[in-house]
């Protein structure tokens, strides 16, 4: 009926996608690392995106969410308990950190594949898991050429969860692997992919994430294309009104001339007031950009 679509535009208004500021990292997250442009991760480390989550972006949110419900589900019907869910890793780079899905231990890899040829492991070793969503193509080419090649930053991510767990400071004993189960939204088709620690990959991200902490201005940073025509600016970016056309960027502490910070460490040097995330988010009357 005519009023069908009109009721659909209300519903969805008064979902509304959410503030900006509710999805702004206290920390630079180990799954942004691996972007394609070491100024994007710059940008949302620092809080300059002002793009509202419109309520179709905040379904997509979701709906990864309610997912990792659904794998640790299946994978407890077939007998394997996943454990540490959302297990928090901080690397020796203060301020950079993650959290993964979970993770299960190696006697469940073996007890579903007994006469294949595996890793020399105890069953005690732990794999980290990490659940994906994707549409047909992007699955298809995943499945095809492998997470290192169609998601880097997938592979970077996990890379670095592996580093921090060799911490003696990790919640876990050392991650041996690393899964990826992805689901094909279209037909619900699974993926696994197996993917082991490279510690020289893992520590170049160790540096890539120092070297962006430290900045003080994006400048300093490598960018993806001098170009916003770029399709990676345009498609996957949204920072780049800021970055190409010198757009003001949200107003929080942050993005003001005033704060510094060292690692998570934020402080105003206008009167030296250590900067809790809340007061960052919220910023004050004498924000200067």
């Amino acid at each position: 009926m005519e009023f069908a679509e009109a009721f659909r535009a209300a519903v969805e208004s008064a979902m509304g996608g959410g503030n900006p500021s509710d999805y702004w990292r206290a920390h630079l997250g180990m799954s942004q690392i691996g972007s394609f442009c070491e100024r994007k991760v710059f940008f949302d480390f620092r809080w300059f995106s002002k793009e509202d989550l419109v309520a179709r972006k905040r379904r997509l949110l979701d709906r990864g969410h309610d997912e990792e419900h659904r794998f640790v589900r299946y994978l407890r019907k077939a007998g394997i308990r996943v454990f540490g869910r959302q297990t928090y890793y901080e690397s020796s780079v203060p301020g950079f950190a993650g959290s993964i899905d979970g993770y299960i231990k190696f006697s469940a890899i073996k007890k579903h594949l007994r006469g294949h040829l595996l890793p020399p492991l105890p069953s005690t070793a732990l794999v980290g898991l990490d659940f994906k969503t994707a549409n047909n193509a992007r699955f298809k080419a995943i499945e095809k050429n492998g997470v290192f090649a169609e998601s880097p930053e997938y592979y970077a991510q996990s890379q670095s969860y592996m580093l921090a767990s060799r911490r003696p400071e990790s919640p876990t004993r050392p991650l041996s692997f690393f899964l990826f189960i992805f689901v094909n939204k279209d037909n619900d088709a699974w993926f696994f992919e197996m993917v082991p620690f490279h510690a020289t990959y893992a520590r170049s991200m160790l540096e890539t994430a120092k070297e962006i902490l430290a900045a003080k201005s994006p400048l300093e940073l490598v960018r993806v294309a001098e170009s916003p025509m770029w399709w990676q600016c345009k498609e996957l970016c949204k920072n780049s009104g800021v970055c190409h056309f010198g757009e003001k960027p949200a107003k929080n502490c942050r993005t003001c001339n005033h704060s510094r910070n060292d690692g998570m460490l934020w402080t105003c040097q206008v009167d030296g007031t250590r900067l809790t995330a809340e007061k960052q988010r919220v910023g004050c009357h004498g924000y200067e950009r």
